[in-house]
């Protein structure tokens, strides 16, 4: 089952804005960061990767570890790279911060919420890293 036989509309304005001004600073000529480049290369991907069993999802989220118990920080994110990429921005305040993969449930209920999620963590990455 996708989100459009559920009936679901999801608004993706930001990360398509985001996306829009990667492409014109990159045919302005600017001198792009790694994570830019990283990010850009990110911005292809808009869905959720599917896990092995057809009823879960893979996002990637930020955590560190804390006297032995891990805590999400950030995320959840589409792609491996944005996780990373937050990850090495927070390791100036969280010097242990790593991406990690994490399944979600595909539900009707969770799934529509989990992808306004990326979306909105996408758009906010690239303020981040002075994209938009």
């Amino acid at each position: 089952m996708n989100i459009a036989q559920l009936g679901i509309k999801i608004d993706s304005a930001d990360a398509i804005e985001a996306k829009s001004r990667l492409g014109d600073m990159a045919n302005a000529g600017g001198q792009m960061t790694s994570h830019q480049k990283s990010f850009t290369e990110a911005c292809g991907v808009a869905a959720l990767e599917r896990h092995e069993s057809a009823a879960a999802h893979i996002a990637y989220e930020v955590r560190i570890t804390n006297n032995g118990q891990k805590h999400k920080v950030d995320g959840p994110f589409f792609t491996y790279a944005e996780a990373a990429i937050s990850a090495e921005i927070l390791r100036k305040s969280c010097r242990n911060a790593r991406a990690n993969s994490c399944c979600f449930q595909d539900h009707p209920a969770i799934t529509p919420q989990l992808i306004q999620d990326c979306q909105a963590n996408r758009a906010r990455l690239s303020k981040d890293i002075n994209l938009a």
